[in-house]
């Protein structure tokens, strides 16, 4: 279905996720949409939500997510817990979105930053260096993940490798460090 739709005509892309596979009545489906969905991450269809956001941004959709979530449950749990499972749905979302990005394509370097800093600001430091650094051996020619290497080993406390980092940034692009 999403071959067929203009990514420039699609607004906002709403998601969410259900605890089983399959609902068996038009009245079951009803039911679950209005009282049963979960965030994304937390039910039986994570792969195809992430598949579906990949899919999306291969296509050139540059909108917002939204998470469209109506539970019963989650009137009778305190507010902060469920802001806390809506900001780990938007975490898993991101890390397994980027995940698979440069697993597809070891070459985009923009998702290997972009997954290493989520993971930094997850408090995941050493997976954030360790993920930079898997970039950066399959991207050798790349200053900005060099300067990310040397980011993150300065927050750890690695003067060191982060000296040794931002210097062959430099060196491999002089323009931008």
């Amino acid at each position: 279905v999403l071959d067929g739709i203009d990514p420039a005509k699609v607004f906002l892309v709403q998601l969410s996720d259900f605890l089983w596979q399959e609902t068996r009545t038009p009245d079951e489906r009803i039911e679950t949409a209005r009282h049963y969905r979960v965030f994304p991450g937390e039910g039986v269809h994570s792969d195809q939500v992430s598949d579906m956001v990949r899919r999306l941004d291969a296509m050139g959709y540059r909108g917002d997510y939204s998470f469209e979530v109506f539970n019963d449950d989650y009137q009778q749990i305190p507010l902060e817990a469920v802001a806390e499972r809506a900001r780990r749905s938007a975490l898993w979302l991101g890390e397994d979105v980027l995940r698979r990005s440069v697993e597809l394509n070891p070459l985009f370097v923009d998702g290997w930053v972009g997954l290493a800093t989520l993971l930094a600001e997850g408090g995941r430091r050493d997976e954030a260096i360790k993920a930079v650094k898997e970039g950066a051996a399959a991207n050798e020619q790349s200053g900005r993940l060099q300067y990310a290497l040397g980011v993150l080993a300065e927050g750890n406390g690695d003067a060191t490798t982060a000296k040794q980092a931002f210097l062959k940034a430099e060196q491999l692009d002089p323009q931008n460090v």
